[in-house]
């Protein structure tokens, strides 16, 4: 390997390669099993947790003839998202373990070891390392792989559960299914109210997070339910199917496809995908003035 090949960025695929390769090692050596349990994980693995009070979110600090310890913000202690924290941090841990400890390189393959040799300590790069190994140990694989997907499509109900069982928030566990499926969309937060022009009722977007698709900001959704919907009687508390999705600001109107879930609380979970190009042909019921003109490539996908 040349000095120009190592400083080169890494690939999305040789980093999260690395990083599966890791996080098996770390599950052979130290017994590190999903679902997390922070301080558990952290005496199996020799680190000390703390949590501190006027702390940043994390840390990993590794003083000088001190045991290696982690630093967690105080206000972070017991929330799913506390969870992937811990793991980043313990990312660091296992990278540095790694690049000392025989036992864990044995697990690496030469491909890995010399990915690993190309990354700085402390470097943007071994941040981004250890995001990947953080999924890669509170979501295995195989566990991400089994999400039902009904017409390529995932099963948000499915997603949400993981979510639930493997204690992480849902946003990790949506960043981690859409890293292993390669399924590009966009995850939406909406509470469900009325638009003071129309009087109609729409889902208003409060948040979201773009996971391979760029959609307009400061949007509502409109559910549509099909004549095939409504003779199915389906009236679960998730569904799957068309929606407008609209911008007021820049007036642009979308057809996307979703499935929604309802949280405690009466918020809306909504799983947004790009719809198939003949849902842009199609006169679906209650479209009405929304129906959009422009064809599909108003819908802007990110490789990554």
């Amino acid at each position: 390997m040349n000095d120009t090949e190592s400083l080169g960025e890494l690939t999305v695929e040789q980093r999260s390669a690395t990083a599966e390769e890791i996080a098996d090692a770390a599950r052979a050596v130290y017994g590190l099993r999903a679902p997390i349990n922070p301080s558990y994980w952290c005496r199996l693995v020799g680190v000390a947790l703390r949590w501190q009070t006027q702390f940043e979110e994390g840390r990993y600090l590794r003083p000088v003839n001190e045991p290696p310890s982690i630093v967690i913000q105080e206000d972070q202690r017991g929330l799913r998202r506390s969870h992937f924290t811990v793991a980043h941090e313990l990312g660091h841990h296992l990278v540095e373990e790694t690049r000392r400890n025989a036992e864990l390189r044995q697990y690496l393959t030469d491909r890995a070891l010399r990915t690993l040799s190309r990354i700085a300590t402390a470097s943007t790069e071994e941040e981004r390392l250890c995001d990947e190994i953080a999924g890669a140990l509170l979501l295995p694989i195989e566990t991400v792989r089994a999400v039902r997907q009904l017409d390529g499509r995932p099963c948000l109900s499915d997603l949400l559960d993981i979510a639930s069982r493997h204690r992480t928030s849902y946003a990790a566990t949506l960043v981690r299914f859409r890293r292993i499926s390669g399924i590009n969309m966009t995850y939406a937060l909406c509470e469900r109210g009325r638009r003071k022009d129309t009087e109609e009722d729409v889902w208003f977007v409060v948040d979201r997070q773009e996971l391979g698709l760029q959609l307009p900001v400061n949007a509502w959704l409109r559910p549509i339910l099909s004549t095939d919907d409504e003779r199915s009687g389906d009236r679960r508390k998730g569904h799957r199917g068309y929606a407008m999705w609209f911008a007021p600001t820049t007036q642009e109107c979308i057809v996307v496809w979703t499935d929604w879930e309802r949280l405690p609380g009466g918020r809306y979970a909504v799983l947004v995908m790009q719809a198939p190009s003949e849902a842009y042909t199609l006169r679906m019921k209650g479209t009405r003035e929304y129906r959009p003109e422009p064809c599909p490539c108003d819908i802007k996908t990110n490789p990554d």
